[in-house]
């Protein structure tokens, strides 16, 4: 797997049996290294090959900021496969009498462990075709492990978005769904699920939803760029659109949604233009004529022009203000 991170390989403590396995395991191949590297043991420089190539990736010396990954095994690997080579060696040693033979006899018995490790690489090669056949090959894998579940459930994001049939796209949503609520649930405080959950919803329209998976990002991490970039810009268009369709029939409900808009983007003159003429039609369809929602409708309109001075269609709003008294 490309990750095995939290909380794939769970916390164990020293009275888990194979805590002390591994211990008694990795002190025996030590002591034997020890104990032989003065008479020149080929097993030997092998078994401390191994430890002192591990232990700069051990974590118990330097910090490498990951839990497990197989690259870190790629030089103290080196070291078994010495110390493995040797034990092949002295076994056939006992075995076969004549020396002229051994080299074949160890070539023969080391071919199956070639071929398996072969074949497993070539496959492995296969994972690592692009990021969606490895992040969900992966996440099943190491179904425990939050960075999997979240990078397989973005993956069927990116699927769903390429796909045409509708069907085939709710499929592959609810999967995105199924693995980032995963991801989420190992890890309360991982923000990216959040921020793909959001990101789902919002394909699926299922506006409150992302919004809520949004302001939980927020929280976790509040100047997020994703958010502050691009997902607030989403909620914002959202909002905005919502209210251009409702202000020409219902302008209260335009003004209600343009404020949720003004959540993401607060410094947006179009907003400020937009309220000022809900306003302006709440105050002049009213019987009688609703002066404090055209004091409100100047407010926004001069808000609008401190903003974008440009803004012609603000100063005309403002003048038209002046036939009903507003000044």
């Amino acid at each position: 797997s490309y990750d095995y991170s939290y909380n794939q390989i769970k916390y164990v403590g020293a009275g888990e049996w194979k805590v002390w396995i591994s211990v008694l395991v990795q002190a025996s191949l030590f002591v034997f290294a020890i104990l032989q590297f003065k008479k020149k043991n080929i097993a030997a420089f092998g078994i401390l090959f191994y430890f002192l190539t591990f232990s700069i990736v051990s974590n118990l010396v330097v910090d490498s900021g990951v839990v497990i990954g197989e690259r870190f095994l790629y030089q103290p690997s080196l070291g078994l496969l010495i110390a493995f080579t040797a034990l092949i060696f002295w076994l056939m040693e006992k075995f076969i009498s004549n020396k002229k033979q051994l080299p074949t006899a160890v070539l023969a018995a080391s071919l199956p462990f070639v071929i398996v490790g072969g074949y497993a690489g070539m496959q492995r090669n296969m994972d690592w075709k692009d990021d969606m056949t490895l992040m969900i090959h992966d996440m099943y894998v190491c179904p425990e492990s939050a960075r999997t579940n979240n990078g397989g459930g973005t993956q069927f994001i990116l699927k769903a978005i390429d796909v045409k049939d509708k069907q085939q796209q709710t499929a592959l949503m609810d999967s995105a769904l199924l693995h980032l609520e995963k991801a989420a649930r190992i890890h309360p405080t991982y923000v990216d699920p959040w921020l793909n959950l959001g990101v789902a919803f919002s394909r699926m329209l299922m506006w409150p939803q992302a919004e809520l998976c949004w302001e939980r990002a927020r929280q976790l991490s509040p100047n997020h760029p994703k958010l502050t970039v691009e997902y607030d810009e989403v909620m914002y268009s959202h909002y905005f659109n919502l209210a251009m369709k409702a202000g020409p029939t219902n302008p209260q409900q335009a003004i209600d949604l343009l404020n949720k808009a003004k959540h993401y983007r607060p410094k947006k003159d179009e907003l400020y233009y937009n309220m000022g003429g809900a306003y302006f039609t709440l105050g002049t369809k009213a019987t009688p004529i609703n002066i404090s929602a055209l004091d409100s409708a100047k407010f926004y309109f001069t808000k609008t022009i401190q903003l974008n001075p440009n803004r012609t269609d603000a100063q005309n709003g403002l003048n038209a203000l002046r036939n009903f008294g507003v000044n």
